[in-house]
């Protein structure tokens, strides 16, 4: 009879160990993976690029106040562009108000509307002067059931170098009230309208603007290419009366050296 040699004996034994490292390693891939995955996409966000917004309304019957959000979209000369829902700045209507933003340091800012997108858009940039954050990138909308992330004050509730974040899903484009609209299912609340809609690379593809009437984790968005285009117009108009005022500027100095 012949004896089972040594490498006979181990065999079985390292044939186990191989299935227990194949089921470890699934494991990491299945679990760490993605919780490594989020971790590097919530670093991606714009944290320090998202603001809140609110609207003080000078109201007969005493100072109003509306709460929302918003990020900043770009920088030119003469300050930040900020891009937040249309309602926030359109609340109150004739009614004296003063606009300010917030960044994500406690900084105040005092801001002034200077482009206000369609109705079908809900869109209003804000320039402000003195805020010197990070521009986000504005992005392509993403593929429909991807993960994604709502920055938002949702009903108020912010304090510096805290944002709430909301995760969520694209759920591409649907009818409601006879509109086709881009949505997101996720959490919402007042508070939240203007709030960047971010994807897994960090990048804006989109704003908050409404909520459903009866489902408050399907959120309306405005899309990235209507803010961009909004951004732009809103951009060309600042440089048009930059333009204007350097221009009356160098006259108003060749009138002196003339005098």
């Amino acid at each position: 009879m012949r004896l089972p040699t040594l490498s006979q004996h181990l065999r079985p034994i390292a044939q186990v160990l191989g299935y227990v490292t194949m089921l470890a390693f699934v494991c990491v891939v299945a679990v760490v993976g993605p919780m490594e995955c989020y971790a590097r996409s919530s670093s991606r966000l714009p944290l320090d690029s998202f603001v809140a917004v609110d609207n003080l309304i000078l109201h007969p019957l005493g100072i109003q106040e509306y709460f929302g959000s918003g990020f900043v979209a770009k920088k030119t000369p003469v300050g930040s562009l900020v891009v937040t829902a249309g309602h926030i700045c359109l609340e109150g209507g004739s009614l004296p108000s003063v606009i300010r933003v917030h960044d994500n340091h406690g900084h105040v800012y005092v801001a002034q509307p200077v482009a206000e997108g369609s109705p079908d858009t809900d869109t209003c940039v804000l320039l402000v002067p003195d805020l010197d954050e990070p521009v986000a990138p504005i992005g392509p909308m993403p593929k429909v059931s991807d993960s994604v992330v709502i920055l938002g004050c949702a009903e108020g509730l912010w304090s510096p170098g805290a944002v709430l974040t909301f995760d969520g899903r694209y759920g591409g484009k649907i009818s409601i009230d006879d509109e086709s609209v881009h949505i997101v299912t996720a959490p919402s609340a007042e508070g939240s309208s203007g709030g960047p809609v971010v994807d897994g690379m960090g990048r804006v593809f989109g704003i908050v603007v409404k909520v459903h009437a009866k489902f408050h984790h399907l959120v309306v968005l405005v899309d990235g290419e209507s803010i961009k285009e909004l951004v732009r117009k809103a951009s060309d108009s600042l440089a048009v009366k930059q333009g204007a005022v350097d221009a009356a500027v160098i006259e108003q100095g060749s009138d002196q050296e003339d005098d």
